[in-house]
C-alpha cells in the first residue's frame, strides 16, 4: 500500500493529477460529529529541496496522456497485487516510473517501437533531465551584481571558478549537505568555452553529475561549457601538498612589494578590467610568488584572485583565459579557521603549478591566449592641423577654412572644439539645443552628437527642448544617436541644469528671458553656443553677462560661442559683523533662526584674487623644466593659476606640453578660487565658519606669442588681461589675432591632392623591412612595415649576423597563423607577445657576401634578418638558393625527432605519416639514406605517384604482393594504415613513428609502435586540447 501511495505521490509532484478519490471509499456528507480536521495532521518538511516541473512539462505531459494510456492499462492489467486489483481504479494512472520496485515489471516489459519513441521524446522535451541540476544568473539581481566586477576585455564573463563553485554546491545538493560543509576534490577540469553574460537577461547553466564516476558537464545554450569529475574524499589534508613557504633572497634587487593599486593597474594594462570583490589581490611581490588575499565569504572571488595572482610575475603582457585544471582541493572547514576581514597568505609555487591559499589549493593550470576583442574602428579623419582665429569674421576670415559651402561645418567644429577643450577635461558632455518650433532637418544636435564623438572616449548625452519632440522622436537616426527630445520653453524655464553647453539658432531676437534662461542651465565655466544672422545685434550678448569667447562665421550666418564670466564670488553663511557694510545681493542663511535673507558683502579693505603664477619656456634650454615642476606640484594644493608662456620662438612644442600636463594627474584638477587675505578676515571676525561655494576653474594655461611685434608679456597689459578674462586654455597670438591651432577636416580636392602627395611621400622604399597581418586572420591586410634594423649597430648585436633575403618560404605554420586557424599560444616561448611571428626560414647572404640559409624564431618574411650562427649554414654549390631557402626547417625537424631523439639506426623501421610533405619527404630522404626500412601514408593516389616516383624505394600497397614483398604506401585517410603496418611487420610494428594525424588516427599511430619504440609527436592538436596518447 505505501508503495503505491509514494508512487502516486511521485506522479503528482511530476506535474501529473492522479485521481486520489478512488484510493478511499465514497464519502457521505455531512460527516459525523467527531471527525477529526485533517489540517492539524498536515506538516511541511523543508530538509529535502525537489525540482519542480514547468508549465511546459505539464502541458507535454498532458499531451502525450492519450499515448501513454495504453502503457497504463498495460500496468494495470498485469499487477497481481491484491490491494490494487481491489481498491485502486485503473483510471488512477496517468504515467509510469521505473524507478518505483512495485513497478518493477515494467522494466522488464518489451515496449513497442512507436512507446520507444514516445519515452525518447518525453526525454528530449524536458526542460530539465532526470539527474540534471538548472542555475539561473542575472545581473539584474542583486545576489549576482557582484559578477560585473568580472571584466574582462571590455566584457563580463562568467568566472571560471563560478562554474566549480556550481558544480560544488550541486554534488553538495546531491548529498543532502550545504557546500560549506563539504569538502571535494576536483579533478581534469576542462573549460571549453567562456560565457558571456548579457546587461539584462538570464543566463541558465544545467549541471549534471554522474552519481558512479562523479564525472560531470556544466552546459550553457545546448553545448557543453565545463567537463571534469569531481568526488567527495575520505581525507581531504590527505590530498593537498604540505610544501614550505617559497622564499626569494633577499639580496634580489629587483624585488618589489607591489599594493593593490599596482596590481590592478598592470591587470588592467593586460586587459583584466577587475572591480568590486574581484579585486581581491591585497599585496604581492612583483615575481608573483608571495601575496595576501581578501576573503569576503565569497568562494568565487577568492578563487579567481588565485587565478590572477598566477598571472603576476610572468613576462607576457597578452590577455590569457583559463582552459584547464588539472585539480582543485576545497576544504571548507580550513577556510572557515579565517578571519573575514583579514588577508589570506597566498603562495604560488610556480616550478610545479600550484596555487596555494587558505582552505584551496590549484594544481596544473593551462592558460590559452585569448582573441582580443576587434574594436569596430571608423573610417580614418583626413585632417589639417592650422591656426584659427578665435574672432573670425568679416575681414579677419583665415584662408587657412575652405569657402566652398563647408564654413557652416568647419566653423561648428572648431567652436565644438573650443568647448571640448575647456570643460576641465570631461569625457561626458551633458549638451541641449533649444529647438523651438523648427524642423528637424535644421537641428544642429545631429552635427554636434557626430563631430564630438569623433573625437577619443568622448560620450555626448544630448536633449532637444523644443514644441515638436514627438515629431523629431520619430526619426530613426535621431535615436540611433541617442538623441533624447522633450517638450519645454526657454521663455518660462531653463532647459536643464550642470549642462556643459547650450546650443540655439536665432535666440538674439527673440525676448532677453529665453538667454537667460539658458545662461541658467549651465554649470559654472559652460558654454552657449548661437548660430545668428551678421546683422544682429550683439546688445543682448552684453546685458546677459556673457563673455563673448570664439566668433566663426559662414557666409550669411555666424557662430556665436559664449560663456559664463568666472568671478571670485562667495556665499557666506554667517553673522555679519558691525564693521561690514550691507546691501541687498547675496543670499545669506543663518544656522540660528534659520531666516534667508539677501545681502552684498562690503568689505573697507581692498581684496585682491591670487594673480597666476607665469612659467616662461623656451627651446633654447631647458632649465625652466624643474620651476615648471614645482609651480604645477603647489598650484594642486594652493589653487593657485599657472601660465605657461612662450614668447619671441616661432616654433615651440608648447601646445603639446600644455596637452600633456592636463593628461597627469591633477592636471584638471578643480579648485574653489580663495582669496587668502579676506579669508582669514573672515575666520577671525565672523561667529560662524564661512560656507564657501565659488566657481570651478581648472589651473593651466597656455600662452603662446608667435607675432614679435607683441610687446612684453604682462599681466597687466590691456591686450593679454583681455584675452585671459576669457579663461581658456589655449591662447595663441599671431598675426595680430587670438586663436588656437584646430584640426580642420580635409575634404575639397586641393586638400585630397594634398593628402596624396604626403601619401606618395610616406610610401618609399627601406633597406630594412618585414612582412605583418596588421589584422591577425586577415590575408587581404598583409602589409610590408619598416623594421628596426633601420637602426642596426653590430657592437650592440656581437653574436648576432645581420643577412639579406632573397628567398623566403611559406610554411605551413605561416599560413596557419596567418589565416588565423593557429593560436599565437601555440607557439613556444614567448612568441606569442612579439607583433610579427611569421618567417621561418630564408636563403640569402650574409655581410661577407656567402651564400647562406638558416632559421630564425619568426620575422623570416623580411628584406633584412638577425641570425643565430649557429642556425645558419653555407649553401652547396649545386644548389640555387631559392631550392636552398626550402631546406632549413624541414630537415632540422627530421633530423632532430628521428636521429636526435628517436636515435635512428639502420635496420629500424619508420612510419611516416603524411609523406609527401615537406618533413615527410625529408624524413623519407634522411631514413633511406641510412638503410631503415620506411612506411609512409598519403591521401592521394596523385600522391602515390609522386612518391614512388621521388622515392624509387617505395613501393605501393595497391601493386601485387607477388612483385613488391615490402609494400611501404598506405592510406592516411582512415584508420587502414594500422592493418597494413602490423601486417607488413608480422604484428611487431615499427621502431619509430613520426605522427602529424591526430584523434583516432594517433591512436592508431600509437598502435603500430613496436616494444621500446619511439613516438615522436609533431603535431599539436592533441596535445592542445589534451587528448589522450594511447589506450
Amino acid at each position: 500500500m505505501n508503495a503505491n501511495i509514494i508512487c502516486c505521490f511521485r506522479l503528482y509532484n511530476a506535474g501529473l493529477q492522479p485521481k486520489f478519490n478512488r484510493l478511499h471509499q465514497k464519502v457521505n456528507y455531512p460527516v459525523a460529529r467527531g471527525t477529526p480536521m485533517i489540517a492539524p495532521l498536515i506538516e511541511w518538511d523543508h530538509s529535502t529541496e525537489w525540482s519542480v516541473a514547468t508549465f511546459a512539462d505539464i502541458q507535454h505531459s498532458l499531451f502525450r496522456l492519450s499515448e501513454c494510456r495504453s502503457l497504463s492499462d498495460r500496468l494495470y492489467d498485469t499487477c497481481h497485487c491484491k490491494y490494487c486489483k481491489e481498491h485502486i481504479h485503473k483510471d488512477i494512472w496517468t504515467h509510469t516510473s521505473s524507478a518505483d520496485p512495485h513497478l518493477s515489471w515494467y522494466t522488464q516489459a518489451r515496449l513497442t517501437e512507436k512507446e520507444e519513441k514516445i519515452k525518447k521524446e518525453a526525454r528530449q522535451d524536458g526542460s530539465q533531465r532526470s539527474g540534471e541540476c538548472i542555475v539561473e544568473v542575472d545581473l539584474g539581481k542583486e545576489e549576482d551584481q557582484y559578477l560585473t566586477g568580472h571584466n574582462i576585455d571590455g566584457r563580463v564573463l562568467f568566472p571560471a571558478t563560478g562554474y566549480l563553485t556550481l558544480v560544488w554546491k550541486t554534488l553538495a545538493k546531491l548529498k543532502g549537505k550545504s557546500h560549506e560543509e563539504l569538502p571535494v576534490v576536483l579533478e581534469n577540469v576542462q573549460f571549453h568555452r567562456a560565457t558571456i553574460m548579457p546587461k539584462e537577461g538570464i543566463i541558465k547553466f544545467a549541471i549534471n553529475i554522474l552519481d558512479g564516476s562523479g564525472e560531470f558537464e556544466l552546459c550553457e545554450s545546448g553545448s557543453v561549457t565545463v567537463s571534469g569529475r569531481i568526488y567527495v574524499p575520505e581525507d581531504v589534508e590527505k590530498e593537498t601538498l604540505e610544501l614550505p613557504t617559497p622564499t626569494i633572497p633577499i639580496s634580489d634587487s629587483k624585488l618589489l612589494k607591489l599594493s593593490t593599486a599596482d596590481i590592478y593597474k598592470d591587470l588592467r594594462l593586460r586587459g583584466y578590467d577587475y572591480s568590486g570583490v574581484f579585486r581581491g589581490i591585497l599585496e604581492s611581490d612583483n615575481k608573483g610568488v608571495c601575496g595576501e588575499l581578501a576573503w569576503e565569504n565569497n568562494w568565487i572571488s577568492f578563487m579567481d584572485t588565485m587565478l590572477q595572482f598566477s598571472i603576476l610575475g610572468q613576462s607576457t603582457r597578452e590577455l590569457y583565459l583559463p582552459t584547464r585544471l588539472q585539480r582543485v582541493v576545497i576544504n571548507p572547514s580550513k577556510q572557515k579557521q579565517l578571519g573575514e576581514n583579514e588577508g589570506v597568505p597566498v603562495h604560488m609555487y610556480r616550478d610545479i603549478g600550484i596555487i596555494k591559499a587558505g582552505g584551496v589549493e590549484l594544481r596544473g593550470m593551462k592558460a590559452s591566449l585569448a582573441p582580443r576583442r576587434q574594436q569596430a574602428q571608423a573610417a580614418p579623419k583626413l585632417e589639417k592641423y592650422a591656426f584659427v582665429p578665435y574672432d573670425r569674421a568679416g575681414k579677419t576670415q583665415s584662408s587657412t577654412l575652405d569657402s566652398n559651402g563647408r564654413e557652416r561645418e568647419q566653423a561648428l567644429t572648431v567652436s565644438l572644439q573650443v568647448v571640448l577643450e575647456n570643460s576641465g577635461g570631461a569625457l561626458k558632455l551633458k549638451v541641449a539645443e533649444l529647438a523651438g518650433i523648427r524642423p528637424a532637418d535644421s537641428l544642429l544636435a545631429p552635427d554636434v552628437v557626430s563631430i564630438l564623438e569623433s573625437e577619443p572616449i568622448i560620450h555626448v548625452e544630448i536633449t532637444v527642448a523644443g514644441s515638436r519632440a514627438e515629431e523629431y522622436a520619430k526619426v530613426e537616426s535621431f535615436t540611433n544617436l541617442g538623441m533624447k527630445f522633450v517638450n519645454r520653453d526657454a521663455s518660462s524655464a531653463p532647459l536643464d541644469q550642470n549642462l556643459h553647453l547650450v546650443i540655439g539658432v536665432d535666440v538674439l531676437p527673440q525676448a532677453i528671458e529665453v538667454l537667460d534662461n539658458l545662461v541658467a542651465s549651465l554649470k559654472p565655466g559652460g558654454f552657449v553656443l548661437l548660430e545668428e544672422r551678421i546683422t544682429e545685434e550683439e546688445d543682448a550678448i552684453y546685458k546677459s553677462g556673457l563673455e563673448l569667447v570664439s566668433k566663426q562665421q559662414a557666409r550669411d550666418r555666424v557662430f556665436l560661442l559664449l560663456r559664463k564670466s568666472v568671478e571670485c564670488k562667495y556665499y557666506i553663511a554667517c553673522v555679519l559683523p558691525s564693521q561690514w557694510s550691507a546691501s541687498i545681493i547675496l543670499p545669506v542663511f543663518f544656522p540660528v533662526s534659520g531666516v534667508q535673507v539677501l545681502y552684498r558683502l562690503c568689505c573697507s579693505q581692498s581684496v585682491e584674487c591670487n594673480k597666476p603664477v607665469v612659467v616662461e619656456v623656451t627651446e633654447k634650454n631647458y632649465s625652466w623644466v624643474e620651476r615648471l615642476k614645482l609651480t604645477l606640484k603647489q598650484s594642486e594644493s594652493e589653487g593657485q593659476k599657472v601660465l605657461v608662456l612662450a614668447q619671441g620662438e616661432n616654433m615651440s612644442g608648447i601646445v603639446g606640453l600644455v596637452n600633456c600636463i592636463k593628461q597627469e594627474p591633477g592636471g584638471n584638477n578643480v579648485r574653489y578660487v580663495q582669496l587668502c587675505n579676506h579669508l582669514k578676515l573672515l575666520h577671525t571676525q565672523l561667529k560662524y565658519k564661512p560656507l564657501l561655494v565659488g566657481n570651478i576653474v581648472n589651473l593651466y594655461r597656455c600662452v603662446f606669442l608667435q607675432d614679435s611685434k607683441t610687446p612684453k608679456f604682462s599681466i597687466s597689459d590691456s591686450l593679454y588681461a583681455t584675452q585671459l578674462k576669457k579663461d581658456l586654455v589655449m591662447n595663441v597670438y599671431r598675426n595680430g589675432v587670438w586663436g588656437s591651432y584646430r584640426h580642420i577636416r580635409l575634404d575639397s580636392h586641393h586638400d585630397s591632392a594634398l593628402l596624396q602627395n604626403e601619401l606618395k611621400r610616406l610610401m618609399f622604399q627601406v633597406e630594412h623591412a618585414y612582412i605583418n597581418a596588421m589584422t591577425r586572420g586577415d590575408l587581404a591586410s598583409l602589409r610590408w612595415i619598416e623594421g628596426p634594423l633601420s637602426f642596426y649597430c653590430p657592437e650592440q648585436n656581437p653574436n648576432k649576423e645581420l643577412c639579406h633575403v632573397y628567398y623566403s618560404p611559406l610554411n605551413f605554420r605561416d599560413v596557419m597563423l596567418a589565416s588565423g586557424k593557429l593560436p599565437p599560444d601555440a607557439l613556444p616561448g614567448d612568441l606569442a607577445g612579439q607583433d610579427c611571428i611569421l618567417g621561418l626560414e630564408f636563403a640569402g647572404r650574409d655581410t661577407s657576401g656567402r651564400r647562406v640559409m638558416g632559421m630564425v624564431p619568426a620575422r623570416g618574411l623580411a628584406t633584412t634578418i638577425l641570425v643565430d650562427p649557429t642556425f645558419l649554414w653555407e649553401v652547396p654549390d649545386k644548389w640555387t638558393l631559392e631550392q636552398a631557402s626550402t631546406i632549413p626547417v624541414v630537415y632540422a625537424t627530421s633530423y632532430y625527432a628521428l636521429v636526435v631523439r628517436g636515435q635512428m639506426r639502420a635496420g629500424n623501421t619508420l612510419l611516416v605519416h603524411a609523406g609527401t610533405g615537406g618533413v615527410g619527404q625529408a624524413s623519407i630522404a634522411v631514413a633511406l639514406h641510412m638503410g631503415v626500412t620506411v612506411f609512409t601514408t598519403v591521401s592521394s593516389q596523385e600522391k602515390r605517384d609522386y612518391l614512388k616516383k621521388r622515392f624509387p624505394q617505395l613501393t605501393d600497397s595497391n601493386e601485387l604482393a607477388l612483385f613488391c614483398p615490402n609494400r611501404n604506401i598506405a592510406n592516411s585517410r582512415d584508420t587502414t594504415f594500422e592493418q597494413h603496418v602490423l601486417t607488413e611487420t608480422q604484428g611487431r610494428g615499427v621502431d619509430l613513428v613520426l605522427n602529424s594525424l591526430s584523434e583516432d588516427k594517433l591512436q592508431a599511430s600509437v598502435r603500430c609502435l613496436a616494444k621500446d619504440g619511439h613516438f615522436l609527436e609533431i603535431g599539436k592538436y592533441d596535445l592542445s586540447n589534451n587528448n589522450p596518447l594511447g589506450e
